[in-house]
């Protein structure tokens, strides 16, 4: 019989997250994972930090977990850093902690903590560009150098329509 805990058993390879049951593990692959292109699922664009994600759906639970600000207190066992959530505080925990480099590149040696920095790190052996920028149509190979495109180059807009593109996703 199944019963409350906090044990979580099953981990995402692509993104991390943690789920307590390999079937809540299976649906939330098919959700945010799958390569399947679906009319309810079109790629949307975080107006924050320009991550995209699968669906508004995908935006608003992005939103939740990385961009709000809802007062908790998560804080790390090892070093006290304070995150304002749970899924903050696992992305510290794997940056600052954790020494597993378990996503290996096949064309060189190196390897990484997330399957994101792989791909883009492969991205810099074969030239592809994984990243578009709407306005001017620059490309990057990784989502860090757009991000940074975006601010130096498109900062006026984003700024100017932030809070309300914000407040449009929250009350969708």
């Amino acid at each position: 019989m199944l019963t409350h805990s906090e044990v979580y058993n099953s981990i995402c390879d692509i993104c991390g997250n943690k789920f307590k049951t390999k079937y809540t593990l299976k649906k939330h692959i098919q959700y945010y994972h799958t390569d399947m292109v679906r009319t309810d699922k079109e790629p949307q664009q975080c107006k924050i930090c320009f991550k995209w994600l699968r669906g508004m759906k995908g935006v608003k639970a992005h939103m939740k977990n990385i961009h709000e600000d809802p007062g908790g207190e998560h804080r790390c066992k090892i070093c006290n850093h304070l995150s304002t959530t749970a899924k903050g505080l696992r992305v510290h925990e794997v940056f600052r902690h954790e020494r597993e480099r378990k996503h290996k590149c096949y064309l060189c040696d190196k390897a990484f903590k997330r399957p994101l920095d792989l791909r883009e790190h492969i991205a810099t052996h074969t030239g592809e560009s994984l990243y578009k920028c709407a306005e001017c149509h620059a490309t990057f190979k990784s989502n860090s150098n757009y991000y940074h495109h975006i601010r130096r180059f498109h900062k006026e807009k984003p700024k100017k329509d932030l809070m309300i593109k914000i407040e449009e996703i929250q009350q969708k």
